[in-house]
């Protein structure tokens, strides 16, 4: 599940060429403060699967909540 709602937000993902920095910048709509950069769209890319990962831990550690994608909710169980 975890795979599937970063794939999901990497399908939205809106990205620029930064021609000023010589950079690519890519964020998600909708996840406030996911975003990257990069020296190409690739790089851009699989950094911002990292920060997605990192967000999400970071909300779930901080149990705020993950704003579903395309009918993708990520819960949290409890194990006993």
């Amino acid at each position: 599940m975890l795979d599937a709602y970063i794939e999901t937000a990497v399908q939205r993902k809106e990205c620029e060429f930064l021609e000023g920095d010589g950079i690519f910048f890519c964020s998600v709509p909708g996840l406030r403060g996911v975003w990257s950069e990069g020296p190409t769209m690739e790089a851009c890319v699989d950094e911002l699967r990292e920060v997605l990962v990192d967000w999400i831990q970071i909300r779930l550690d901080r149990g705020l909540t993950i704003p579903v994608l395309d009918g993708l909710e990520l819960t949290v169980a409890n194990v006993s």
